[in-house]
């Protein structure tokens, strides 16, 4: 069996869609199978695969994301492979593609229930995205023979919004990376080092709703302390006016992008980790603090119950008071309740796991195939 990955997303910088691509890949390539796989990749990440070049054959795309230059490419790329089944973790899926078949991973569909809550362009030119955008994600739903999604939450929706059939839609729980493999950072200059702070990561989309985060610690102790991790961009910019105005600007601390060494010092060292979303596909990020014994607080969506049953504490999403008084919960007794129902919690998600179960829906799919 030869499969073809469009591995352009694979890693961190592209938060959990390129923790998913690397990891699934990555895993793929440890199972004990005959499995040929070509990667699609572009120059950001070509020396990534440096290391699988005995195991995998490359095939380099440097098309724009989002343009009719990415779907000639990607069309071409397909058109020329020689594979059985092409894989897409990604709605990106061009909308010629020869009748290759393919399965295709949706996260989620927050573009769809927040759309223009997570674009700065003006309006004419996001309808034509939007346009765009919907199209390749009714197409990829189409005309894809599995859909994969990381959570039954995402599966309910696919089924209420588009009406895709349950029948070729597979959850496949996804994992987290195991920081404490990493060597603790040597030279990182943590002016928080000796006071105590609440840990956010991930981008400032207004969907994440950051912003009662941020009035929940204007309530608390002036020792208390937020640490933003993520993409610096116009959305973190629109903070700035609220931290001004709440009067925390000294206590808010925006490390942009960091490595994956610096986020496991940060997981292991804050008081907690906290996200105030209004929506998520999965849930990476609370567990990757599990995995590195920091408690969870997250608002009560339907995903993160799913995701975090009881190893977390709930709060109304949209109720800074709440949050507040869910960080002050968090007695030393408290702590190590969530930490070890935090460990009990993770140990049930493994990227191993996940890329098994993605690597039977290939072969199912394949074998109709033929």
């Amino acid at each position: 069996m030869h499969i073809t990955i469009d591995a352009r997303f694979w890693g961190p910088f592209n938060t959990g869609l390129g923790r998913y691509t690397e990891n699934l890949i990555r895993h793929l390539l440890e199972l004990p199978n005959a499995t040929e796989y070509t990667l699609i990749i572009n120059s950001d990440n070509h020396e990534k695969f440096i290391d699988y070049l005995d195991r995998v054959h490359l095939v380099l795309n440097n098309a724009p994301h989002h343009t009719l230059r990415e779907q000639l490419s990607l069309s071409s790329n397909i058109l020329q492979s020689k594979s059985d089944l092409i894989h897409f973790p990604h709605y990106i899926v061009p909308i010629f593609n020869s009748g290759k078949p393919y399965v295709v991973t949706i996260h989620d569909i927050i573009k769809h229930k927040y759309s223009k809550d997570s674009s700065t362009l003006n309006p004419i030119l996001f309808r034509s995205k939007y346009f765009f955008y919907d199209w390749t994600v009714k197409n990829a739903i189409r005309d894809s023979k599995a859909i994969i999604v990381p959570s039954n939450y995402v599966k309910n929706d696919l089924v209420e919004w588009f009406k895709a059939p349950l029948s070729k839609i597979f959850v496949t729980y996804e994992g987290a990376d195991d920081f404490k493999a990493l060597k603790q950072v040597g030279n990182f200059s943590f002016p928080l080092a000796d006071q105590s702070y609440i840990l956010v990561v991930g981008n400032a989309y207004p969907y994440k709703n950051v912003q009662t985060v941020l009035a929940s610690i204007a309530q608390l102790d002036e020792n208390l302390h937020v640490v933003m991790v993520g993409v610096r961009d116009v959305f973190v910019h629109n903070l700035e006016p609220l931290i001004k105005s709440l009067g925390i600007k000294h206590r808010v601390h925006l490390l942009g992008f960091v490595d994956d060494a610096t986020l496991s010092f940060l997981y292991s060292h804050a008081l907690c980790y906290v996200s105030a979303s209004l929506e998520e596909g999965f849930g990476i990020q609370p567990l990757e603090a599990m995995t590195m014994n920091c408690p969870v607080i997250v608002s009560d969506i339907p995903t993160y119950r799913e995701i975090c049953g009881n190893a977390v504490l709930y709060f109304p999403p949209q109720n800074h008071l709440a949050l507040r008084d869910a960080i002050l919960a968090l007695t030393l007794t408290k702590r190590k309740t969530l930490i070890e129902k935090g460990k009990v919690k993770v140990s049930q998600y493994s990227w191993r796991k996940m890329a098994k179960e993605t690597h039977e829906i290939y072969e199912r799919i394949v074998a109709k195939s033929k």
